[in-house]
């Protein structure tokens, strides 16, 4: 049983180093009882880059715990306690804090950024979890005008009406974004934040049979501005996602330089700070590609300068 004190991740690097079983063996034996998780996710929970966050996480651990060989609670029991004790850090804390509605605790990301959002803005118990997402950004009109196909593999969370929200942004003067051609949901009323150009914009999706169910969904989304556009959207995920590809399209006139920019939130001695690391990237026959893998943590787009 998990001992006072005991971080979740110690524990589960114990319990696997005592079951002699590797990462990929673990995977494959929860496989056999209906559970999907990732070799990277347990990798992640191992070396205490990142809690169970997700309902289906936290359901998974009872079955981890039976695979590994442990009593009941050694690793769900580290898991609650260090998400209440982030929770109770959050109260009243701002964007380093990470709060909760329900049973549901609400990603820092989307909460604290591009902007600071009430917690109940979103009913997080049916909000889908986004496992896959390919943005394509067609830039047109001497850079003036950026039109953006996503394709997202969603997972449902809760079966009873799902939804999923689109954050957009605009600069001041420019219209706001308008999504159309949206597969497999309806748009809803947006969210907007009107001082901030900021609007959260709802899909609702059909019910499913079950939860755990996966769905596809597309949707686009243009944008103009009376400035050239020099960069695609920042994309911050409410939930960790396995694969984000990103490809824009520049037609017949090209920029002069590219690049791939990663944005990570570091937190250390209870203080948040941002993390910019960047690539250059190649621009072939017009078009540009990025993809990123396991996204979690933090934000992805492409920049350039014309």
């Amino acid at each position: 049983m998990s001992e006072m004190g005991t971080s979740f991740a110690e524990e589960f690097r114990n319990a696997v180093n005592a079951s002699g079983m590797t990462l990929v063996e673990v995977v494959d034996a929860l496989a056999d009882r209906g559970v999907k998780l990732t070799q990277a996710t347990l990798s992640y929970w191992q070396s205490g880059r990142s809690l169970p966050r997700r309902q289906s996480s936290i359901k998974a651990l009872d079955e981890i715990e039976r695979v590994l060989g442990v009593p009941p609670g050694t690793l769900s029991i580290p898991v609650e306690r260090e998400r209440e004790a982030s929770s109770n850090a959050g109260a009243g804390a701002g964007a380093a804090g990470q709060p909760v509605v329900g049973a549901i605790q609400v990603p820092r990301l989307l909460w604290g950024a591009p902007r600071n959002l009430a917690p109940e803005t979103i009913d997080w118990e049916r909000e889908v979890q986004r496992k896959f997402l390919h943005q394509t950004v067609t830039i047109s009109d001497g850079g003036h005008r950026a039109v953006t196909r996503a394709e997202a593999i969603v997972r449902i969370t809760n079966p009873d009406q799902p939804a999923m929200h689109v954050g957009e942004s605009w600069g001041p003067g420019d219209p706001v974004p308008c999504i159309t051609d949206v597969d497999g949901g309806t748009v809803g009323n947006p969210i907007v934040q009107e001082a901030s150009r900021f609007e959260l914009i709802p899909i609702h999706l059909p019910p499913a049979q079950q939860s755990g169910e996966l769905r596809q969904v597309g949707y686009t989304v243009e944008t103009s501005s009376s400035d050239r556009i020099t960069r695609t959207g920042q994309r911050w995920f409410a939930w960790p996602l396995d694969m984000f590809a990103l490809t824009v399209d520049f037609g017949e006139e090209l920029p002069q330089f590219v690049e791939w920019v990663l944005v990570q939130t570091r937190t250390k001695g209870g203080t948040s700070e941002r993390v910019e690391t960047s690539r250059e990237l190649q621009v072939i026959d017009g078009v540009c590609q990025a993809t990123s893998e396991n996204v979690e943590d933090g934000v992805s787009f492409i920049r350039w300068r014309w």
